[in-house]
């Protein structure tokens, strides 16, 4: 099994194998846990990686990956379920934007799935310049079709109350959270005769409607970029802080409304019960005395 790898005059597309990480551990099952110094890619592909970056010369680096690279939904969705990300590995993810950083690799966009839904991504504090993944999961695989009531309405709660902390938020979304629950798929449209070059990023319904999108310029995402004279003297960095690094009262506001809503819930209909009770007494009383008299 090899990495995948394909060039264009200008742009170069990288596939990543989490797998191949996987198999030098055995299982997928047997991974160290969150914030562990547990491997993603093995040490080959490593190697490999950092191989391409330093012998390319292409303006665009599309790097894929099976699972999100930037998102970490898994550290706000706890205790009830997780989702597999390079966030549940953070050491390797540092090392990823180290190898990027040190092969002064520029144009990096990363591509993802798994999660069953589309969202974009974007981190700031990675590289010196915006990271964004964009994530698109399979066409047969849709987050608010393949759960039925009431667990969609649940799912639609987590996109509401959720810190968003890295996703991108703009007029092009056509739901409120920025977060496409149904069949979808991605694409780049790179315009080479714009100056400056712009790729416009979207992710589409099955129909090849656009529900989320983001047009970035190329010259934004050049090493160095944020330290530069064109950014310096206003505010660009919106995207720094990890889900992981949220207080705690905010990283577990799906918990949190979740057992609060069902506290409320519980205590609502015990109420309701007792107050039934108090009426069926009353009238059992009243009955009771009515026939002594």
């Amino acid at each position: 099994m090899k990495p995948l790898i394909a060039k264009g005059e200008n742009n170069k597309v990288s596939m990543l194998h989490t797998l191949m990480g996987q198999l030098e551990r055995k299982s997928r099952y047997h991974r160290d846990p969150l914030r562990s110094d547990g491997t993603m890619l093995g040490e080959t592909q490593w190697r490999w990686f950092e191989h391409e970056l330093q012998n390319s010369d292409a303006q665009i680096h599309i790097i894929g990956s099976s699972i999100q690279v930037v998102s970490n939904f898994s550290a706000m969705s706890q205790p009830f379920f997780s989702m597999e990300s390079w966030g549940m590995f953070p050491s390797e993810r540092s090392r990823l934007y180290a190898v990027l950083r040190d092969t002064n690799t520029s144009g990096v966009l990363f591509i993802s799935g798994d999660v069953h839904f589309g969202e974009i991504s974007r981190f700031d504090c990675g590289l010196t310049y915006p990271v964004y993944d964009i994530t698109s999961s399979g066409l047969t695989e849709a987050v608010e079709e393949k759960y039925a009531f009431p667990f969609s309405i649940a799912l639609a709660l987590g996109g509401w109350v959720l810190p968003q902390t890295m996703r991108v938020h703009n007029s092009r979304c056509t739901t409120n959270t920025c977060v496409y629950g149904h069949a979808n798929f991605g694409t780049f449209e790179i315009d080479w005769d714009a100056n400056p070059v712009i790729i416009d990023a979207n992710v589409r319904d099955i129909h090849g409607n656009p529900v989320l999108g983001e047009t970035i310029k190329l010259s934004e995402l050049q090493p160095g970029y944020f330290k530069s004279q064109a950014v310096r003297g206003r505010h660009v960095k919106r995207h720094c802080t990890l889900e992981s690094e949220l207080p705690w009262y905010r990283k577990y506001i799906l918990a949190i409304t979740f057992i609060g809503t069902l506290t409320v819930s519980v205590g609502t209909l015990l109420m309701l019960l007792v107050l039934i009770a108090v009426r069926l007494t009353r009238r059992t009383v009243r009955s009771l005395t009515f026939k002594e008299d």
